[in-house]
């Protein structure tokens, strides 16, 4: 028999360091977990403030990929990208105030 199983939802609080490598080690344990990362401070120096993480930037992916098997060695040790959510403060502020006009909504409709 088939069970469907609810994904994992985790939040975690600081994209530092710590945060990060807790999302990578969930990421890479359990397939249907979904992570947020929530992360007050902006990322000085990227363009949109929001860069974080210990990955490799596409201007060096493509010097690795030069060398014979490191890349495919890189990619084995990388966690999924796809549920992983990093949000910033601001993008926070955002979510939240959404979410409570839509409630208020659903309020005022009933």
């Amino acid at each position: 028999t088939t069970t469907n199983i609810k994904p994992l939802k985790v939040c975690i609080v600081g994209a530092g360091p710590a945060g990060l490598y807790l999302a990578h080690l969930l990421l890479k344990q359990d397939e249907n977990v979904k992570i947020d990362v929530l992360e007050k401070a902006p990322r000085k120096g990227t363009p949109d403030g929001n860069a974080f993480g210990f990955g490799v930037g596409s201007r060096h992916e493509k010097f690795l990929q030069e060398i014979p098997g490191l890349w495919h060695r890189i990619e084995a040790q990388s966690a999924p990208v796809t549920r992983l959510r990093i949000i910033g403060r601001n993008n926070l502020c955002q979510e939240m105030l959404a979410k409570l006009e839509e409630v208020d909504t659903k309020k005022r409709c009933c």
